[in-house]
């Protein structure tokens, strides 16, 4: 471990912008726990913009490019260098797959972790919807995963907030079969105030969760995943993702349909409410009682056996 560190400062401290693959990916593969926040200490904000910079921007499609998956310059210019840390963790999470190896406890991790676990994982052809898209880096990611060159496979991505939207809708140019659906997933179709928290994006319909009891309150549409399938004469759904800001439960109420007839994996977050384990699980049992789930760190992974 200390020689690839050495490897690797040597390499940076000669030529800033360089730094292989393959030395990152060692380190990711050696460590039980995280390398993200021993490389942020070890070279510095400046270092790791200028080294993420110059490896994984695209000059010519004006994007960052990690293994396939292109999220638009116009995310860094809303997130300041943070986004870097974003890009970086992404690298052990989703490309290098360091976060899914078996001898790895998530709950070590001072980040969310990963939306795939074990047997919830992306296949090629899956439609996958993404609730709460927020900017669109799991969409890109989740496209990478499900999209065939036949165009089979797509990602649903639901993102109500209409800042949010412009930058998703860059995304989604970048990345193959991505649908933007401008609205918020609940348990009835119809119009809801939404409570928007500037600076984090954490925006919720939930008065209770709004950190700024004065926060600016917009109207979004809404809909439910039964509703949607239906309109959509969608004949399947593989794989649903949900960080949607204490929604979540309701999300499932108007999922049903959806879970008792499509049995989609599931990857929910679970940390909004204090009850969010217990809550969610019924729900999805109550649906679908094949449902096997598994909570894991601050999220609930859910699958029916094949």
């Amino acid at each position: 471990m200390n020689n690839a560190l050495k490897n690797i400062r040597a390499r940076v401290n000669g030529y800033p912008s360089y730094l292989l693959r393959e030395d990152i990916k060692s380190l990711f593969s050696q460590r039980k726990t995280t390398s993200l926040g021993l490389i942020w200490y070890f070279f510095g904000a400046k270092k790791l913009h200028s080294i993420i910079n110059n490896r994984y921007y695209d000059k010519s499609m004006g994007c960052y490019n990690i293994e396939g998956v292109k999220l638009p310059e116009e995310m860094f210019n809303y997130k300041g260098t943070h986004f870097h840390i974003d890009l970086f963790d992404m690298l052990g999470k989703t490309c290098f797959d360091y976060y899914r190896k078996p001898n790895v406890d998530i709950s070590r991790f001072g980040c969310e972790g990963p939306y795939e676990l074990k047997n919830v994982k992306i296949e090629m052809g899956d439609i996958v919807i993404d609730a709460g898209a927020n900017m669109g880096v799991f969409s890109a990611l989740a496209s990478k995963r499900c999209c065939t060159e036949n165009n089979e496979g797509a990602v649903y991505a639901f993102e109500p907030v209409s800042q949010n939207v412009e930058l998703l809708e860059i995304t989604a140019a970048l990345n193959s079969g991505i649908t933007i659906i401008p609205e918020g997933l609940s348990d009835f179709t119809g119009e809801i105030e939404i409570f928007l928290q500037q600076g984090t994006g954490e925006h919720t319909m939930l008065s209770e969760l709004s950190k700024n009891k004065d926060a600016e309150k917009i109207n979004i549409q809404t809909t439910t995943l039964d509703d949607f399938a239906h309109k959509n004469n969608l004949h399947k759904i593989d794989f649903i993702k949900a960080d949607i800001e204490g929604a979540e439960r309701l999300m499932l109420k108007g999922a049903k349909n959806v879970l008792k007839d499509f049995a989609p994996k599931l990857a929910i977050c679970t940390y909004h409410f204090p009850d969010d384990p217990q809550v969610l699980r019924e729900l999805i049992l109550d649906a679908n009682p094949d449902y096997e789930i598994e909570d894991w760190h601050m999220k609930m992974f859910a699958y029916v056996p094949r």
